[in-house]
């Protein structure tokens, strides 16, 4: 963690078999704008890695879309 600009997820145990969430803040225009970096492995060789091309990268692309969304509504109402 670097206060105030990175910090990160990283899965200890779990389904995946590694995931790495990244979190960067930067001050833009007196604003802070969030980026996040995702990256993960799915466990059980090419049987993962074809459930992760045809369902599991376009779920979790939309999952922290809608989790960002609903963050930034939050800290843009209180």
């Amino acid at each position: 963690m670097s206060v105030p600009t990175y910090f990160e997820d990283r899965m200890v145990k779990g389904a995946f078999k590694s995931m790495l969430h990244e979190h960067h803040f930067v001050e833009e225009n007196g604003s802070t704008v969030m980026t996040d970096v995702f990256s993960y492995e799915t466990p059980f060789g090419i049987l993962g890695i074809l459930f992760d091309k045809l369902y599991l990268e376009n779920y979790m692309r939309k999952f922290l879309q809608k989790r960002n969304a609903h963050l930034k509504h939050m800290l843009e109402s209180t």
